[in-house]
């Protein structure tokens, strides 16, 4: 059943469930005049119309991937071929560098798997807000990957400890223990305590004594001298801020353009590598 515009079903969502969603893609490049449009006007039609379809649903479900693969045909068809039958001689550029942003040399069009992994961490995002919302305390629609790459996004002023997680979330001074401390961190029991919990008793301690090797020593000996300066008595909340936008707070936007960090250098390092004389040996 549907409910608010999303598919309901007590089981996992299958394809068929979601296949509303591709039939009005298709009931919309049906009623274009594809052989009138150049490549541009495709382009600008996939980026307004057909990437926008799918957004509100992304943003709550999590869909299968096969489901992003096929609407993902359905944009490339249509920017290659219009309303013609598409084959490999038409296909001008690799669909990865089509679906790059334009500042990194692609053509914008929105990568549907990278923009649903934005949409997911509003949930994270708004997690840490204080107001009472309905879903909270219930399972986010969110994985491993997501919670990394929001955790990779944000830093976290440490105030009473109770939104921070000990070793994923970057408390301590502006890192994430996991990434400072990693074999301690791979040595750990429970690995989803928040500051305050970890810190009560030394509870992270608790979690690590057993079998430790000479570099896990090392590492928690480090931590250890690190948590002396560390309090937690504040009343107030934890805070949390968006490290890419300039007031601090979380966009789709944002979250979408920084999976992309770094494709602009190494494809010019690729085009530098090219133009230069082979080494000699």
């Amino acid at each position: 059943m549907q409910y608010l515009g999303l598919p309901l079903t007590l089981g996992r969502l299958r394809m068929v469930h979601l296949q509303y969603i591709q039939d009005r893609a298709k009931d919309r490049v049906a009623g274009w005049q594809g052989r009138l449009l150049n490549v541009a006007g495709h382009r600008e039609l996939v980026c307004s119309v057909l990437s926008s379809l799918p957004v509100y649903l992304l943003t709550v479900v999590k869909v299968p991937k096969n489901f992003l693969k096929e609407l993902d045909k359905l944009h490339r068809k249509f920017l290659w071929a219009g309303d013609k039958e598409l084959t490999g001689e038409k296909c001008k550029v690799a669909w990865n560098k089509v679906c790059t942003p334009t500042d990194n040399g692609g053509l914008g069009i929105i990568e549907l798997e990278r923009f649903s992994r934005a949409l997911w961490l509003r949930w994270l995002w708004f997690s840490w807000d204080d107001t009472n919302r309905p879903w909270k305390g219930m399972e986010l629609p969110v994985d491993n990957s997501d919670i990394t790459l929001f955790n990779a996004a944000t830093s976290v002023v440490l105030r009473n400890g109770n939104k921070a997680k000990f070793w994923s979330s970057r408390w301590l001074h502006g890192q994430a223990p996991a990434t400072l401390y990693p074999d301690l961190f791979r040595h750990s029991k429970r690995k989803n305590r928040t500051v305050c919990d970890a810190l009560d008793d030394d509870n992270w301690i608790r979690d690590v004594d057993y079998s430790m090797t000479e570099r896990v020593v090392e590492e928690f000996i480090s931590l250890w001298t690190c948590l002396q300066e560390i309090s937690v008595q504040s009343a107030n909340e934890d805070k949390i801020t968006w490290l890419h936008t300039a007031n601090g707070q979380y966009t789709a936007r944002s979250a979408y353009r920084i999976q992309f960090l770094g494709m602009a250098s190494s494809m010019t390092a690729k085009i530098t590598w090219k133009t230069k004389a082979p080494p000699k040996c």
